[in-house]
């Protein structure tokens, strides 16, 4: 049931997927999985805050949870639960743009370690080659999101354009 209920989710029934979550729950009454997914739907913070206290090692309630909170708190939250994984690294780099933009980029770094096929990914760090005006990284890192995602062509424009108009001359055969 936990899994129709991340299908029903995923095209925002959310009626039909919080039914299956509780089915779910009614078959097993600790499985947290559907607890943990049945919370975050409903934006029960208070419901995860207890998941989180009951199970500190569980990754996904962390990331859940994150979500919830302000920027400033999510952040501190994620630096106490700092998980080797994707998408706890990838948001401690969004929160961090703002927050500690000296952290952003390493946090990007690991989230692109943890997911070479990451199209956010790439173009975080590429964002960061621009900065740096380290053109070649930057073409690397753009021609990649592509590669992984024709439909990231859009952002990728934007920061080719860039890469134009500073002088370095990308020929690019987007065919491929």
């Amino acid at each position: 049931y936990n899994y129709l209920a991340e299908v029903y989710r995923s095209i925002e029934k959310t009626d039909l997927a919080a039914q299956n979550y509780q089915k779910a729950l009614e078959l097993d009454s600790s499985y947290l999985d559907a607890r943990i997914n049945l919370a975050a739907m409903q934006k029960d913070m208070s419901a995860l805050e207890t998941i989180v206290s009951q199970n500190p090692d569980n990754a996904m309630a962390v990331y859940y949870l994150s979500r919830l909170y302000d920027d400033e708190k999510a952040y501190q939250f994620l630096l106490k639960h700092n998980f080797p994984i994707y998408d706890i690294q990838h948001r401690l780099g969004e929160l961090a743009l703002t927050l500690a933009p000296n952290n952003a980029e390493q946090y990007f770094k690991n989230a692109f370690e943890l997911n070479p096929y990451s199209v956010t990914a790439q173009i975080n760090l590429g964002n960061f080659a621009v900065q740096r005006q380290d053109w070649q990284q930057a073409e690397k890192l753009f021609r990649r999101a592509i590669e992984l995602d024709k439909n990231s062509l859009s952002k990728v424009y934007k920061l080719y354009k860039v890469l134009t108009i500073n002088g370095f001359n990308l020929k690019w055969d987007l065919s491929k």
